[in-house]
């Protein structure tokens, strides 16, 4: 059976540099993530009308709005694709859109849109698409309340969404980094991945999963042993001096330094 051909979109800084894949096989395409501002959604579409393949699904990992805001403009060329996910992830997103949208329409304005689509529910933990079989992991708090991956058996593929990043500063404002750990020891544990998408940054392997770990352990152990907040970022942006997006470690150490030690 002749593999998938997957193309990687990625968002410019402005954008987060979030990826979109596309999935693509002999007739259908199958896209994950739907980018955060217009303007990126618009190159996502151009990536899918030159493929000429009929978009079926547009599956979303998590429900940061980074990955599901651009849903209504890909949608206006669209309109048979089906936006969907898990029953949690889905769930998240009719919760919590209105207050991304309110929060970050000041700063993008008319590329920001209006009001977020809510993918609709997976029946079941598999997707089948041109006659394969994908499977949906679940996997609990972490980067993201809920988070999902998608592994492809045939090619020992892992798209794993926002559960894993490449040289990119981790995004952990929702101060989880302990729960971020079980998710990657989860992937750890699927036999066969030799391909490893991550939600930002560029594809790898397995090796992946070690250097997110060694982050995240790095942070929690810097975070403790810090004096302060400018310190900490001084000591992690030392080790890991390759990573773009500052602005994520800045943040993501004010939740962690100002909130108590979790438990």
């Amino acid at each position: 059976m002749k593999p998938f051909h997957i193309s990687v979109y990625t968002a410019p800084e402005r954008g987060f540099f979030t990826n979109s894949l596309l999935i693509e096989g002999p007739t259908d395409a199958l896209l994950i993530d739907a980018q955060f501002l217009k303007s990126d959604a618009r190159k996502v579409a151009d990536i899918i009308r030159a493929s000429h393949k009929n978009l079926v699904m547009i599956f979303i990992t998590h429900g940061h709005p980074d990955h599901y805001m651009g849903l209504e403009t890909l949608l206006q060329s669209f309109g048979t694709a089906v936006p969907t996910t898990t029953r949690l992830i889905s769930d998240q997103i009719r919760f919590s859109s209105r207050q991304y949208i309110d929060q970050y329409k000041p700063v993008f304005k008319s590329d920001l849109s209006d009001n977020a689509v809510v993918p609709a529910v997976l029946p079941s933990t598999t997707i089948l698409f041109e006659g394969q079989e994908l499977r949906v992991i679940e996997l609990g708090p972490g980067e993201s309340a809920q988070n999902a991956a998608l592994f492809l058996p045939s090619q020992k593929t892992l798209i794993a969404g926002d559960a894993v990043y490449n040289k990119v500063h981790l995004w952990l404002t929702e101060d989880n980094a302990e729960g971020w750990i079980r998710n990657i020891q989860a992937l750890k544990e699927i036999r066969g991945v030799t391909t490893v998408y991550p939600g930002h940054g560029e594809p790898g392997g397995t090796e992946l999963f070690d250097e997110m770990l060694r982050y995240l352990k790095t942070f929690i152990d810097v975070c403790g042993n810090a004096t302060s907040k400018d310190t900490a970022f001084a000591e992690m942006a030392s080790l890991f001096p390759e990573y773009r997006l500052p602005v994520f470690l800045e943040l993501s150490l004010s939740t962690r330094m100002e909130l108590p030690a979790p438990k």
